[in-house]
Protein backbone atom coordinates (compact mmCIF):
# COMPACT_ATOMS: atom_id res chain seq x y z
CA UNK A 1 0.00 0.00 0.00
CA UNK A 2 1.33 3.45 -0.94
CA UNK A 3 2.68 5.45 1.98
CA UNK A 4 2.56 9.21 2.43
CA UNK A 5 3.65 11.57 5.20
CA UNK A 6 2.48 15.13 5.80
CA UNK A 7 5.02 16.86 8.03
CA UNK A 8 3.49 20.02 9.47
CA UNK A 9 5.94 22.78 10.37
CA UNK A 10 3.91 25.95 10.26
CA UNK A 11 4.37 27.14 13.85
CA UNK A 12 6.22 30.27 14.92
CA UNK A 13 7.62 28.83 18.14
CA UNK A 14 7.07 31.84 20.40
CA UNK A 15 7.97 29.83 23.50
CA UNK A 16 11.45 29.12 22.10
CA UNK A 17 12.27 32.84 22.45
CA UNK A 18 14.38 32.60 19.30
CA UNK A 19 14.57 34.85 16.21
CA UNK A 20 14.68 31.63 14.15
CA UNK A 21 11.50 29.61 13.63
CA UNK A 22 11.75 26.58 15.91
CA UNK A 23 11.55 24.09 13.02
CA UNK A 24 14.70 25.71 11.58
CA UNK A 25 16.70 25.78 14.82
CA UNK A 26 19.82 23.62 14.60
CA UNK A 27 19.77 20.37 16.55
CA UNK A 28 23.12 18.59 16.71
CA UNK A 29 24.35 19.96 13.40
CA UNK A 30 21.17 20.32 11.32
CA UNK A 31 17.74 21.98 11.51
CA UNK A 32 15.06 20.19 13.53
CA UNK A 33 12.78 19.88 10.50
CA UNK A 34 15.48 18.12 8.47
CA UNK A 35 15.85 15.52 11.20
CA UNK A 36 12.09 14.91 11.18
CA UNK A 37 12.13 14.40 7.42
CA UNK A 38 15.14 12.08 7.68
CA UNK A 39 13.31 9.88 10.18
CA UNK A 40 10.62 9.05 7.61
CA UNK A 41 13.08 8.65 4.73
CA UNK A 42 15.18 6.23 6.78
CA UNK A 43 12.08 4.23 7.71
CA UNK A 44 10.87 3.97 4.10
CA UNK A 45 12.97 5.45 1.27
CA UNK A 46 9.94 5.21 -1.05
CA UNK A 47 7.56 7.21 1.13
CA UNK A 48 6.11 10.37 -0.47
CA UNK A 49 6.89 13.35 1.77
CA UNK A 50 4.86 16.59 1.93
CA UNK A 51 6.42 19.29 4.09
CA UNK A 52 4.16 22.17 5.14
CA UNK A 53 5.76 25.51 6.05
CA UNK A 54 4.64 29.17 5.82
CA UNK A 55 4.78 30.53 2.29
CA UNK A 56 7.07 33.37 3.34
CA UNK A 57 9.63 30.80 4.56
CA UNK A 58 10.05 28.94 1.27
CA UNK A 59 13.18 30.88 0.31
CA UNK A 60 14.67 30.36 3.76
CA UNK A 61 14.04 26.61 3.48
CA UNK A 62 15.60 26.41 0.01
CA UNK A 63 18.67 28.23 1.33
CA UNK A 64 18.91 25.87 4.29
CA UNK A 65 18.69 22.84 1.99
CA UNK A 66 21.56 24.28 -0.06
CA UNK A 67 23.64 25.09 3.01
CA UNK A 68 23.20 21.66 4.60
CA UNK A 69 23.28 19.78 1.26
CA UNK A 70 19.89 18.31 2.13
CA UNK A 71 18.70 16.26 -0.84
CA UNK A 72 15.89 14.02 0.45
CA UNK A 73 13.05 14.41 -2.09
CA UNK A 74 9.96 16.15 -0.72
CA UNK A 75 7.07 18.31 -1.86
CA UNK A 76 6.95 21.76 -0.26
CA UNK A 77 3.42 22.84 0.67
CA UNK A 78 2.15 26.28 1.63
CA UNK A 79 0.85 26.40 5.18
CA UNK A 80 -2.50 27.91 6.11
CA UNK A 81 -3.75 30.08 8.95
CA UNK A 82 -4.72 26.98 10.95
CA UNK A 83 -3.54 23.41 11.25
CA UNK A 84 -6.72 22.34 9.46
CA UNK A 85 -5.86 24.51 6.46
CA UNK A 86 -2.22 23.43 6.44
CA UNK A 87 -3.01 19.70 6.42
CA UNK A 88 -5.82 20.26 3.89
CA UNK A 89 -3.39 21.89 1.46
CA UNK A 90 -1.19 18.80 1.59
CA UNK A 91 -4.07 16.34 1.30
CA UNK A 92 -5.23 18.12 -1.87
CA UNK A 93 -1.92 17.12 -3.48
CA UNK A 94 -2.22 13.43 -2.59
CA UNK A 95 -4.16 11.86 -5.47
CA UNK A 96 -3.39 8.17 -4.93
CA UNK A 97 -5.01 5.88 -2.40
CA UNK A 98 -2.85 4.68 0.44
CA UNK A 99 -1.96 5.39 4.06
CA UNK A 100 -1.19 8.93 5.23
CA UNK A 101 0.76 9.94 8.32
CA UNK A 102 0.44 13.44 9.76
CA UNK A 103 3.45 14.37 11.88
CA UNK A 104 4.64 17.38 13.84
CA UNK A 105 7.72 18.83 12.16
CA UNK A 106 9.28 19.43 15.57
CA UNK A 107 9.20 15.78 16.65
CA UNK A 108 12.60 14.82 15.18
CA UNK A 109 13.31 11.83 17.43
CA UNK A 110 10.57 9.51 16.19
CA UNK A 111 12.05 6.05 15.60
CA UNK A 112 11.69 3.70 12.65
CA UNK A 113 10.19 1.14 15.02
CA UNK A 114 7.39 3.50 16.04
CA UNK A 115 6.76 4.47 12.42
CA UNK A 116 6.54 0.81 11.49
CA UNK A 117 3.99 0.10 14.23
CA UNK A 118 1.86 3.05 13.24
CA UNK A 119 1.87 2.33 9.50
CA UNK A 120 1.31 -1.41 9.84
CA UNK A 121 -1.60 -0.91 12.25
CA UNK A 122 -3.20 1.70 10.02
CA UNK A 123 -2.76 -0.51 6.96
CA UNK A 124 -4.62 -3.32 8.73
CA UNK A 125 -7.18 -1.36 10.76
CA UNK A 126 -7.56 2.04 9.10
CA UNK A 127 -6.03 4.20 11.82
CA UNK A 128 -3.19 4.31 14.34
CA UNK A 129 -1.95 6.92 16.78
CA UNK A 130 0.87 6.56 19.31
CA UNK A 131 -0.01 7.10 22.96
CA UNK A 132 1.72 7.14 26.33
CA UNK A 133 0.38 6.63 29.86
CA UNK A 134 0.12 9.68 32.10
CA UNK A 135 2.54 9.58 35.03
CA UNK A 136 1.50 12.79 36.78
CA UNK A 137 -1.67 13.39 38.77
CA UNK A 138 -4.51 15.19 36.98
CA UNK A 139 -7.15 17.66 38.10
CA UNK A 140 -10.10 18.88 36.06
CA UNK A 141 -11.12 22.53 36.13
CA UNK A 142 -14.85 23.10 36.60
CA UNK A 143 -17.01 25.94 35.35
CA UNK A 144 -17.23 27.27 38.91
CA UNK A 145 -13.50 27.90 39.19
CA UNK A 146 -12.85 24.82 41.28
CA UNK A 147 -10.87 21.67 40.46
CA UNK A 148 -11.60 18.01 41.00
CA UNK A 149 -9.26 15.04 40.96
CA UNK A 150 -9.62 12.50 38.14
CA UNK A 151 -8.20 9.04 37.63
CA UNK A 152 -5.15 9.36 35.39
CA UNK A 153 -5.59 5.72 34.33
CA UNK A 154 -8.62 6.85 32.33
CA UNK A 155 -6.45 9.05 30.10
CA UNK A 156 -3.42 8.86 27.84
CA UNK A 157 -1.31 11.45 26.08
CA UNK A 158 -1.08 11.20 22.30
CA UNK A 159 1.79 11.85 19.93
CA UNK A 160 2.37 11.93 16.20
CA UNK A 161 2.57 10.50 13.61
CA UNK A 162 -1.16 9.93 13.44
CA UNK A 163 -1.73 7.56 10.54
CA UNK A 164 -4.93 6.86 8.61
CA UNK A 165 -6.11 5.22 5.43
CA UNK A 166 -6.33 8.01 2.88
CA UNK A 167 -10.07 7.53 2.31
CA UNK A 168 -10.78 7.96 6.03
CA UNK A 169 -8.58 11.01 6.50
CA UNK A 170 -9.55 12.82 3.32
CA UNK A 171 -13.27 12.17 3.87
CA UNK A 172 -13.04 13.52 7.42
CA UNK A 173 -11.29 16.66 6.21
CA UNK A 174 -13.82 17.26 3.45
CA UNK A 175 -16.79 16.92 5.76
CA UNK A 176 -15.47 18.54 8.94
CA UNK A 177 -16.11 22.10 10.01
CA UNK A 178 -12.78 23.95 9.81
CA UNK A 179 -12.78 24.84 13.50
CA UNK A 180 -9.86 24.51 15.85
CA UNK A 181 -9.06 20.96 16.92
CA UNK A 182 -6.18 19.48 18.83
CA UNK A 183 -5.14 16.75 16.41
CA UNK A 184 -6.21 14.71 13.41
CA UNK A 185 -7.52 11.86 15.54
CA UNK A 186 -10.00 14.25 17.17
CA UNK A 187 -11.28 15.27 13.76
CA UNK A 188 -11.61 11.67 12.52
CA UNK A 189 -13.11 10.56 15.83
CA UNK A 190 -15.90 13.09 15.32
CA UNK A 191 -17.25 10.93 12.51
CA UNK A 192 -17.53 7.83 14.68
CA UNK A 193 -14.44 6.12 13.26
CA UNK A 194 -12.50 3.99 15.73
CA UNK A 195 -9.05 5.27 16.66
CA UNK A 196 -6.52 2.52 17.29
CA UNK A 197 -3.76 3.20 19.81
CA UNK A 198 -0.21 1.92 19.51
CA UNK A 199 2.51 2.24 22.11
CA UNK A 200 4.30 5.56 21.76
CA UNK A 201 7.82 6.46 22.82
CA UNK A 202 9.05 8.67 25.60
CA UNK A 203 11.82 9.95 23.34
CA UNK A 204 9.29 11.13 20.74
CA UNK A 205 9.07 14.58 22.27
CA UNK A 206 7.67 17.71 20.65
CA UNK A 207 10.23 20.49 20.83
CA UNK A 208 8.38 23.57 22.06
CA UNK A 209 10.78 25.28 24.47
CA UNK A 210 14.54 25.48 25.18
CA UNK A 211 14.41 22.63 27.72
CA UNK A 212 12.98 20.30 25.07
CA UNK A 213 15.86 21.23 22.79
CA UNK A 214 18.38 20.32 25.47
CA UNK A 215 16.64 16.97 26.04
CA UNK A 216 16.71 16.23 22.30
CA UNK A 217 20.42 17.04 22.15
CA UNK A 218 21.08 14.63 25.02
CA UNK A 219 19.04 11.86 23.35
CA UNK A 220 20.98 12.23 20.09
CA UNK A 221 24.31 12.28 21.94
CA UNK A 222 23.29 9.12 23.75
CA UNK A 223 22.36 7.49 20.42
CA UNK A 224 25.79 8.39 19.03
CA UNK A 225 27.54 6.86 22.03
CA UNK A 226 25.63 3.60 21.61
CA UNK A 227 26.76 3.34 17.99
CA UNK A 228 30.45 3.60 18.93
Amino acid sequence: MRRFAVIVAGGKGVRMNSPVLKQFIELKGKPILMRSIEAFAQFDPNIALFVVIPADQFKTWYNLCDSYQFTIPHHLVEGGNTRYESVSHALDLIRQEGVIAVHDGVRPLVSSDLLRRCFETAEKMGSAIPSRPIVESLRQQTSHGKTIGVDRNDYVTVQTPQVFHSIILKTAYRQAEPNNYSDDASLVDGFGIAINLVEGERRNIKITDPIDLKVAEWVLSDDEQKLK
